[in-house]
C-alpha cells in the first residue's frame, strides 16, 4: 500500500465518536497512467553506443572510462546507448553532495523540478524528455535518454554497489525514461527508494539488488510494459516491491514480477492500483506481511483489479516490526494504521484477481485476507472522491496452504496457515460479490481452514453459465479486525483500537527497534558487502 489507509473498516464502524491520524509514506506529482504504445525493451538489442564506468584504473578503458555513473548518462547522447558499469563501490560523490532545494507543487516534485534541479533528489536521475513551463514532460526528446541501458560488468549484482548513504531521496530515478533497462547491479540505503522507474513506456529491471531503503527498495509507479525479474528486495520499512498506480490494458498485463525474493521487509509487495500486474515464481519470506494489494484514489486507475498472483512462496511473514529486536523500523503507516503482522496475502480492496497454485504456510494470521472495508470507506471520504465498493469477483484456486516436500532455506515446517487466536488459512469479512474459493488445500491434503469456516465455491453450474454468487453475511469478527488496526487518540497519543478494544492478536511491542539498518540516524548502518575487483577479462 502506498500511503495512508488499509483495514479502515473501523471508520466503517466508528466514524463518528473515533478521528484517526494518517500518514504520508509515498506520495507522487499528479501523473495518468494511460495504456501505452509501446513494449517491453528487448535486452539483446544492439546499442548504439557504447560508454564505460569504472573506478580502477583499468588500462583496457583508459581515461573514456568515467569514474561516475551520472556522468556516464549525462554523456549518453544517442538514442539506445549502452552504459557498462564496472565493478566497484560507487557513492557517485559530485552528486550525493549536489544541492537541494524546497520542492514545487505544495510539497511534491514536479518534472520540471527535477529537470531543473539535477541531482537535487535522486543520486542517479535519468530524464527521458525536455521540461515544458508547466512542469510536464515537453513531449521534445533529448537523444540518449530514451532507451539507456545501464548493465553491472560483475559476475553478480553485488559486484557493482551504489551506496546512496541515505543522502539522497532514490538511488537510480527513471522519469519518463521510455525503454530503460537496468540489470546487474546493487542499490543501498536510499533514503526513499533504491530504485524508481516513473511515468514509462516499457522497462526492465533485472537481476538487481536492493536494500535498506527507508521505504521502498523496487517502486514503479504509472507505468505500462514494464518487467522486474530475478531481483532481491530486503530491508525496506514499507514495501520491497512496489508496482504502484500501473496502467490497466485489456486482455494484457501492464507489468510482469517473476523469479524474484522479497524477504526482511514490512511488506514484501505493496501495489496500490496496482492493475494488470503478473506476479509468478516470486519469494515472499519473512516480511511482516507477504503481499498488499489495494485501492485509493490518489492514485490512477482506482480501483485495483485484474492481479494475477501464481505459482509463489508465500512463507513465515511474521516479522516483529514493532519489537526492539527488528532490524528495520517501519516507516509506512506510523501512528496510523498498525501492520497486521502475521499475513501471507492481504487483499485489502481490489475486483477481479486471480490467486492460484501458490505454496502459503507458516503465516501466523491469516495465509490470505480478502477485506473490503477500504473499499467502503476510501471511496466517499478521499479527494478525489469515488463510489465505495466491497471487493468482489476475486478468485482463489488451488493454493497449497502447506510447506513444499523441500523447504527453502530459512523456511520454517509449519503444517499450514495457523497460530493466532484469528488464524485461519483464508480470511473474508463477508462482503462484495463473486468472490470463491476452490480447490485449496491443507496439510495432509485436507480442505484449507477459513474465517468464515463456510467460503463460496467456484465451481457452481447452472444453465447458461455460473451462478453469482452473493455476498454472505458480513463476518463481524473479521471487520472487527480491520478495524482493530487502526490507530486513534488514546491518554498518551496515538494508540492502535485493539488495545483499546483488548482484541488480540495486537503484535504491538515497545519500539523503535533498538537497530534499524534503514535509517540514516541509525548506529547499526553497515556498509554494503565490498565488491568483487575485476577487469574486462574477469568480468566477463
Amino acid at each position: 500500500m502506498s500511503n495512508r489507509r488499509f483495514g479502515l473498516s473501523s471508520r466503517f464502524f466508528f466514524c463518528v465518536l473515533l478521528t484517526p491520524a494518517l500518514a504520508l509514506a509515498h506520495a507522487e506529482r499528479p501523473t495518468l497512467s494511460p495504456v501505452r504504445p509501446g513494449s517491453v525493451p528487448d535486452q539483446s538489442r544492439v546499442p548504439a553506443a557504447i560508454l564505460n564506468v569504472c573506478k580502477t584504473g583499468d588500462p583496457f578503458h583508459g581515461p573514456a572510462c568515467f569514474r561516475h555513473i551520472q556522468d556516464a548518462v549525462n554523456a549518453a547522447s544517442v538514442d539506445g546507448t549502452l552504459i557498462q558499469i564496472w565493478p566497484g563501490l560507487y557513492k557517485e560523490e559530485p552528486f550525493a553532495n549536489a544541492p537541494t532545494a524546497d520542492p514545487d507543487m505544495n510539497g511534491l516534485f514536479s518534472y520540471k523540478f527535477h529537470f531543473d534541479h539535477p541531482n537535487g533528489e535522486n543520486l542517479i536521475q535519468i530524464m527521458g524528455e525536455t521540461a515544458a513551463a508547466d512542469g510536464s514532460p515537453s513531449g521534445i526528446g533529448i537523444p540518449g535518454k530514451k532507451n539507456l541501458t545501464l548493465r553491472g560488468m560483475g559476475k553478480n549484482p553485488r559486484d557493482v554497489v551504489i551506496d546512496v548513504e541515505f543522502k539522497k531521496h532514490v538511488g537510480i530515478r527513471g522519469d519518463n525514461a521510455d525503454g530503460l533497462i537496468v540489470e546487474n547491479l546493487s542499490v543501498w540505503h536510499a533514503y526513499d527508494h533504491g530504485v524508481y522507474v516513473l511515468d514509462s513506456d516499457g522497462f526492465v529491471l533485472d537481476n538487481i539488488h536492493s536494500g535498506f531503503s527507508r521505504d521502498y527498495a523496487f517502486l514503479t509507479f504509472a507505468d505500462d510494459h514494464g518487467l522486474m525479474k530475478n531481483c532481491e528486495a530486503f530491508g525496506a520499512g514499507d514495501a520491497g516491491i512496489y508496482p504502484g498506480g500501473s496502467a490497466n490494458p485489456p486482455g494484457r498485463f501492464s507489468q510482469e514480477i517473476a523469479n524474484c525474493s522479497s524477504h526482511d521487509n514490512v511488506l514484501g509487495y505493496s501495489g496500490t492500483n496496482g492493475d494488470s500486474v503478473w506476479v509468478h515464481d516470486t519469494a515472499f519470506y519473512n516480511n511482516a506481511v507477504g503481499l498488499v494489494s489495494d485501492s485509493e484514489t490518489d492514485h490512477p486507475n482506482y480501483p485495483e483489479n485484474h492481479m494475477l498472483f501464481e505459482r509463489n512462496l508465500v512463507y513465515d511473514n511474521n516479522l516483529k516490526v514493532y519489537g526492539a529486536n527488528a532490524n528495520i523500523k517501519a516507516t509506512v503507516f506510523e501512528n496510523s494504521i498498525l501492520i497486521p503482522v502475521g499475513v501471507g496475502v492481504f487483499l485489502a480492496s481490489g475486483n477481479d484477481n486471480l490467486v492460484q497454485n501458490n505454496q502459503i504456510w507458516g503465516n501466523d494470521r491469516y495465509g490470505v485476507w480478502l477485506a473490503s472495508a477500504e473499499g467502503l470507506v476510501i471511496g466517499p471520504t478521499s479527494t478525489p472522491a469515488a463510489l465505495p465498493f466491497a471487493s468482489s469477483a476475486n478468485r482463489f484456486i488451488g493454493n497449497r496452504m502447506y510447506p513444499p516436500a523441500i523447504l527453502p532455506d530459512g523456511a520454517s515446517d509449519k503444517a499450514n496457515g495457523t497460530g493466532s487466536p484469528f488464524g485461519a488459512d483464508f480470511g473474508w469479512d463477508g462482503m462484495g460479490l463473486d468472490n470463491c474459493w476452490q480447490s485449496n488445500t491443507g496439510a495432509g491434503g485436507s480442505d484449507a481452514t477459513g474465517n468464515p469456516i463456510l467460503l463460496p465455491p467456484c465451481d457452481v453450474p447452472v444453465i447458461g453459465g455460473p451462478m453469482p454468487i452473493t455476498a454472505a453475511p458480513p463476518n463481524v469478527q473479521n471487520l472487527l479486525e480491520q478495524g482493530a488496526l487502526m490507530f486513534v487518540d488514546g491518554p498518551n497519543g496515538p494508540e492502535p483500537l485493539c488495545h483499546i478494544l483488548g482484541l488480540p492478536p495486537c503484535d504491538w511491542e515497545p519500539g523503535p527497534p533498538a537497530c534499524p539498518r534503514n535509517l540514516p540516524d541509525s548506529s547499526c548502518n553497515q556498509s554494503p558487502p565490498p565488491p568483487t575487483a575485476c577487469g574486462p577479462s574477469t568480468c566477463s
